[in-house]
């Protein structure tokens, strides 16, 4: 993954800022230090979603850190559209510039240079044809057979009222089709109620309708590996017999659905790139978030304890996703309960009905399949329950019960951990308390590189090999300051919740078809300018850890630290995988990123 590069350097001849980004916490399980040796790499491979890879360009190794008020200014004055160049935002590097930045395709700037430039170039009544993904076999599929009997066309010639967006957006205006892209579509839906967030991947203005200013060019805007990138797409979108074969609106005429997933295909090399994925990541592209895949089966016996935690993020605007298993059956094929085995859904509430036996905990789940075609859950408390007729209407109206085949249904929430396999929680915003809610602290980015034959070490497997990672020396300030005369409460130390971000390319999948293991570690640490040796880790583990190495485009670390240094080595499992990350930092307490150790100086 990544590039390999020859340079025969291992520590950094120069430092370069990288600015902080918009940040989401998805809560995550403990991970505490283990005496342990290395485990080996789980393939997590979330039920409803299939590995993918990617390989973008990032930024030079770079740090900086701001607090989250500092970063949640940024972050707001962007999505209220108050972009400004000389403060911290999601538009990309601020600071000194990074090569990875400047490499970045310009139609991928959030600043619209591309955009305008592709605009002040079309004469007029000129519609855009895109160069870059043309309507041809290659942005299907890199099969060498493309898909049979396809035909391109505009939005405009496919309804005689077509337009880009009506009345807004909303969770029923989206048909998934053809492709095998329901955990896209699953985190979509999820992210609808943030109407500042959906302006932010869907910049408003853009027109079909309006024939005197429509030019058949659109934008789009995802987080990619720390930045946010714009995509432009044309409106040719493949048909069959006049009919378009993926996503497309419940109304018909509404064509953002369909110029969305095109966008998103194109910033993935292809349609065929985003069949099957992982709603975490798609959640991640569409917010720029952290966060993190709950296994359901490892709430056995605790199953309150979850789902008291989804209630909490969802009262307060989380995004929460989740995935079936899949079974024997084919996949995609219906089950006899209504539900659909290795399928993506939205969970769009999370809330007690109270019955006349009871309070009942409730789930309401969203399938984004769409209107008029999808399955719904056929058992205790869906649309056709009788359950619901021993409660008053008045009761189901103020509840949000409604009885249409909108792919949206309720469960009680004991059938829903029996028949789904994981849940996703994305916020935006750093929640060391996983309480669904956005905590005070800082932030800290910071991108490498792992070189084979150079610093991309692996596991504990083999310590001397493992030394040779990049190493990230921390320190926690010390910020509890006590009255004279009184006692000093005792030290909880600081929360610390770390994501480490591998850089894969999806369109790569047929020549490297899975992402590496990744993982880190957190030890204690004296002077953050010597480096960790061998011979000190045979005597020291780790203070805390990621968990087992999986091979996942993200894995998390949540741990309490005292005021002292310390140093992440992230890893990838096997020695000698190449590849780019980024590591971004969450902290309560004021810290300070050192120089690190053992950092390849090739540019990303």
């Amino acid at each position: 993954m990544g590039n390999s590069c020859s340079c025969s350097h291992t520590t950094v001849t120069q430092i370069h800022v990288v600015k902080t980004q918009p940040v989401s916490e998805l809560c995550q399980t403990a991970g505490a230090g283990s005496s342990k040796q290395p485990r080996v790499p789980v393939e997590t491979r979330p039920v409803s979603e299939r590995h993918d890879e990617a390989d973008r360009t990032g930024a030079e190794l770079g740090l900086k850190a701001k607090t989250w008020d500092q970063i949640a200014g940024g972050i707001q004055a962007l999505l209220d559209g108050r972009e400004r160049d000389s403060e911290p935002d999601l538009c990309g590097q601020s600071g000194a510039s990074s090569r990875g930045a400047a490499k970045q395709s310009e139609d991928k700037v959030l600043n619209s240079a591309r955009y305008q430039e592709v605009l002040s170039e079309l004469q007029t009544g000129e519609l855009w044809k895109d160069p870059d993904f043309p309507p041809a076999p290659a942005s299907l599929t890199y099969e060498e057979v493309p898909p049979p009997a396809i035909q391109w066309l505009r939005a405009s010639q496919l309804h005689p009222a077509a337009c880009f967006m009506e009345d807004g957006v909303s969770k029923g205006d989206i048909i998934q089709g053809e492709l095998g892209d329901c955990w896209f579509w699953a985190s979509v839906a999820t992210i609808l109620h943030s109407r500042r967030l959906i302006e932010k991947v869907i910049p408003p203005g853009q027109t079909i309708s309006e024939r005197e200013i429509y030019t058949g060019l659109f934008r789009f805007r995802f987080w990619q590996f720390g930045s946010w990138v714009e995509v432009l797409v044309d409106d040719f979108l493949p048909t069959r017999n006049g009919r378009l074969i993926y996503a497309r609106s419940a109304a018909g005429n509404e064509f953002w659905p369909s110029l969305l997933e095109k966008a998103f295909a194109k910033l993935h090399g292809s349609y065929w790139a985003i069949e099957g994925g992982w709603t975490l990541d798609a959640l991640t592209d569409l917010t720029g978030g952290v966060g993190e895949m709950y296994r359901i089966r490892d709430f056995t016996g605790r199953q309150d304890q979850l789902y008291s935690h989804l209630a909490t993020a969802s009262r307060k605007k989380a995004f929460i996703a989740c995935g079936t298993s899949r079974q024997s059956e084919p996949e995609q094929s219906g089950r006899e309960d209504g539900l659909v085995a290795g399928h993506a859904y939205s969970i769009t509430a999370v809330k007690k009905l109270t019955t006349p036996r009871g309070k009942v905990p409730l789930v309401r789940i969203l399938n984004p399949w769409g209107c008029g075609q999808s399955m719904e859950w056929t058992g205790d408390w869906s649309d056709d329950s009788p359950l619901w007729d021993e409660i008053p209407l008045w009761t189901r109206e103020s509840f949000g019960f409604t009885k249409k085949e909108d792919g949206e249904f309720w469960m009680k929430f004991d059938d829903f951990c029996e028949r789904f396999a994981n849940v996703t929680v994305l916020t935006l915003g750093p929640d060391f308390d996983c309480d669904g809610s956005t905590d005070a602290g800082s932030l800290l980015e910071v991108k490498g590189r792992w070189v084979s034959g150079v610093n991309a070490g692996g596991c504990r497997n083999n310590l001397p090999m493992y030394t040779s990672n990049p190493q990230h020396p921390i320190t926690i300030q010390e910020t509890n300051t006590v009255p004279r005369g009184q006692e000093a409460a005792e030290d909880e130390g600081c929360s610390v919740l770390v994501c480490l971000l591998q850089n894969f390319n999806r369109g790569n999948r047929r020549l490297q078809p899975r992402m590496n293991p990744i993982g880190m570690q957190v030890y204690k640490s004296g002077d953050p300018k010597t480096p960790l040796t061998s011979a000190l880790l045979v005597r020291q583990r780790e203070v805390s850890d990621s968990g087992p190495y999986v091979a996942q485009r993200s894995v998390n670390l949540r741990c309490q630290l005292s005021a002292g240094s310390y140093t992440i080595i992230p890893s990838t499992f096997n020695p000698d995988a190449p590849g780019d990350y980024m590591l971004r930092i969450f902290t309560e307490s004021p810290v300070q990123l050192h120089q690190g150790h053992h950092l390849s100086a090739c540019p990303l």
